[in-house]
């Protein structure tokens, strides 16, 4: 199936009931701050990406799996923001401890040529080197999304100070 340009009112009949709100506030929230969005279907479910206008880089998407709506955050700027990484609660980092190791950090010879390094940090003394692309990946909860929120607040706040 090829990819399909969707509106967001189709994305959000997608979104489990308890979480639209969390939605929603993260959309409305990344298009203040002057993000764009790209909302797309395709054959794993809808998607939305948005991009950060100064640095025309990814900053997080919104994307279904099995599991439920999942948030992908780009941390590139998580050495500014470390006191807020150390109050993630033990969920949101046991997700990221299960997040796959850096292959390019370890070796840059054992990754993609063109694929970017991940990220290299610690939380709570525990020192990590995770893939960029699965690093910070959070499965919708009504636990973590007030977090989600901050985490993204963060890393735009960051991007702008650029």
């Amino acid at each position: 199936m090829a990819k399909a340009k969707v509106n967001y009112d189709e994305f959000m009949s997608a979104v489990a009931p308890e979480h639209q709100g969390f939605a929603d506030n993260l959309h409305n929230s990344m298009l203040e701050q002057g993000c764009s969005a790209k909302i797309e279907l395709k054959p794993s479910g809808y998607f939305i990406s948005y991009t950060h206008i100064q640095t025309k880089k990814k900053t997080v998407n919104l994307l279904f799996r099995k599991k439920g709506m999942i948030t992908r955050i780009y941390g590139e700027n998580i050495g500014h923001y470390q006191t807020f990484m150390d109050s993630l609660p033990p969920e949101m980092v046991e997700a990221i401890e299960k997040a796959p190791v850096c292959k390019r950090l370890i070796n840059p010879d054992d990754c993609w040529s063109k694929c970017t390094m991940g990220y290299d940090f610690t939380i709570r003394s525990e020192h990590f080197q995770r893939c960029k692309y699965h690093c910070f990946e959070f499965v919708a909860s009504l636990d973590s999304n007030p977090y989600v929120l901050e985490f993204v607040k963060n890393e735009v706040l960051a991007r702008n100070a650029q």
